[in-house]
């Protein structure tokens, strides 16, 4: 079974992803407390949005790195022991992603915002949906695993990893549909790129960023090695080096923001 051993040990270090499709349903998620969470529902507008959607991507965040700390690990002498915490494991991501679907919830079920805004909550919600779903499929796999082959199971296992990293590919895209509505896209000449939120609200959404991604701190650059929802939640990051649209000037850019992230 070393072969179980190793699959699950490389499914389980794939981390977070997302999808577009909806999940099966689900057993009630009620009682699972969440740390982080507002007190009333964020506002219906960009930054209302951005908000939720960064505290959602942190929950996305700590499911993959919960996933990295497998230190059970193959060596354990004890085989049931072993499995056991695999499966407390899985228990456990699909705590974290039940508070990203929380927290993003009231932008995908509302019909008085911004059709982006909708398109990209709804996204966001279905891909951690979905990742709570290979959890519930992954730990069916394991309870079962001693009725089928090691082939069987290790093509099950596999499959359950194909599909968590196409979720995962899909995260950064998802989010950016709602969090380009940060820019103002309005004309002008020249070309001034500069927030569609206040002054208020770009500086209390940098040090909600800030909080929620103590990655970015001391003007961290942006790096490969992050996880799908670390780099999603990034986007915003060169967008709040702009102006608001309430300050007295603009910045006047030869590039982008949105072009440059676009880059990353």
């Amino acid at each position: 079974m070393q072969i179980g051993l190793l699959l699950i040990s490389l499914f389980l270090v794939n981390g977070a992803a997302q999808s577009n499709q909806s999940a099966p349903p689900l057993k009630s998620d009620g009682f699972v407390s969440c740390s982080l969470f507002y007190d009333e529902v964020p506002p219906a507008t960009p930054f209302g949005f951005s908000r939720a959607a960064l505290l959602s991507l942190s929950y996305a965040r700590d499911a993959g790195t919960a996933s990295l700390i497998s230190e059970i690990s193959s060596k354990s002498d004890n085989p049931d022991g072993y499995w056991a915490g695999q499966m407390k494991l899985l228990k456990q991501t699909k705590n974290y992603y039940t508070c990203a679907k929380r927290a993003i919830s009231p932008f995908a079920s509302s019909k008085d915002v911004n059709p982006r805004i909708v398109k990209s909550a709804t996204s966001l919600f279905n891909i951690y949906q979905s990742q709570i779903a290979l959890n519930e499929y992954m730990l069916l796999a394991i309870k079962k695993m001693d009725s089928v082959s090691v082939m069987e199971f290790a093509d099950q296992i596999s499959t359950i990893a194909v599909q968590r990293s196409e979720y995962d590919a899909a995260l950064w895209k998802s989010a950016s549909i709602g969090f380009d509505l940060l820019l103002d896209t309005s004309e002008s000449t020249p070309p001034v790129y500069k927030l569609s939120i206040r002054q208020y609200e770009r500086k209390g959404l940098s040090m909600y960023l800030l909080l929620l991604f103590p990655e970015f701190n001391n003007d961290a650059q942006y790096s490969p090695l992050w996880s799908e929802a670390v780099k999603s939640a990034y986007i915003i990051v060169p967008y709040m080096r702009l102006k608001a649209r309430d300050e007295l000037s603009a910045t006047v850019a030869p590039k982008s923001a949105k072009n440059a992230a676009s880059c990353m």
